[in-house]
């Protein structure tokens, strides 16, 4: 079992966004759950740290269509994860897991306020308005395969608007690259 505990005042977003983010992660990744105590909160995954990780050269066809296909379902659920990238994806029970998932995407840390993002594949709209969207997931997960691809995206607000409104934004970046 791997916890990570976050206090209350390290955390940006009220109780009510907090509850439903831990409600879309949990229906989303059924292997974690978060629980609310009086100092703040406490995820727990049953996917242990040492995991199989995919190592980035994995990332070929087969792989990249299955998490396409994963992220496309997070997408679908209103849900971002920020932090995509090799080390938070893993093999477990046969299938690709990402793991990670932080109860909010902007936290205190090292004294100050900061995105829980990937960098430097944090999408320039975000990076301004201090706000973590799936525009920074479109942009991990294009770093995964192709640097320069991710690099250009980042800056390209029509290309990320366009990816927005897509029902398949990552089957779409991988149709693109």
């Amino acid at each position: 079992m791997h916890t990570k505990r976050y206090l209350k005042e390290h955390l940006y977003s009220s109780r009510d966004e907090l509850v439903e983010r831990s409600s879309k992660i949990t229906a989303f990744e059924k292997d974690v759950w978060f629980q609310e105590t009086d100092r703040g909160w406490i995820r727990k995954s049953s996917v242990k740290s040492n995991e199989r990780r995919v190592r980035r050269y994995q990332y070929k066809d087969s792989n990249l269509d299955l998490l396409s296909d994963k992220l496309d379902d997070m997408f679908g659920n209103g849900l971002v994860h920020g932090d995509i990238h090799p080390k938070n994806i893993v093999s477990y029970e046969g299938e690709l897991r990402l793991i990670d998932f932080e109860i909010d995407l902007i936290q205190y840390v090292y004294g100050r306020w900061g995105l829980m993002v990937t960098q430097p594949y944090v999408a320039l709209s975000d990076k301004v308005d201090f706000k973590v969207t799936s525009k920074t997931d479109f942009v991990c997960f294009a770093g995964l395969f192709n640097l320069d691809l991710a690099k250009s995206l980042k800056y390209d607000e029509e290309r990320l608007q366009h990816l927005l409104k897509c029902k398949k934004p990552f089957k779409e970046i991988l149709k693109n690259q």
